[in-house]
């Protein structure tokens, strides 16, 4: 480009800034219902995975059968359902944990 000195001097560094496409950002609530054998701990291990993840829960419900079962509700948002795949994976790896469904929320 042919620019006088004038013209050069008046330039001034610039950069552009990336907005990321909504839909990477976009968060999706969700609520896992978790079926476990009740023993000491196992909230603690269960939101450990979730903290671990970087994944904030937002609501939280537990009661115990006479049985022993533990039915433990978790609400949450995530980025996505391979997301969702991959905490769900780690969920199931935790000592107790007998089942995992997702809510139709």
């Amino acid at each position: 480009m042919n620019m006088n000195e004038a013209d050069r001097q008046r330039i001034i560094e610039a950069e552009w800034q990336v907005t990321p496409d909504k839909e990477e950002n976009e968060l999706y609530d969700t609520e896992l219902v978790i079926y476990a054998y009740d023993r000491i701990g196992v909230l603690l291990d269960l939101t450990r995975v979730f903290t671990e993840s970087g994944i904030t829960i937002n609501n939280v419900n537990s009661r115990t059968s006479k049985q022993g079962i533990a039915t433990i509700t978790i609400g949450f948002a995530i980025r996505s359902v391979e997301a969702l795949h991959v905490l769900t994976a780690k969920l199931r790896q935790v000592e107790s944990v007998k089942d995992i469904q997702r809510t139709h929320s």
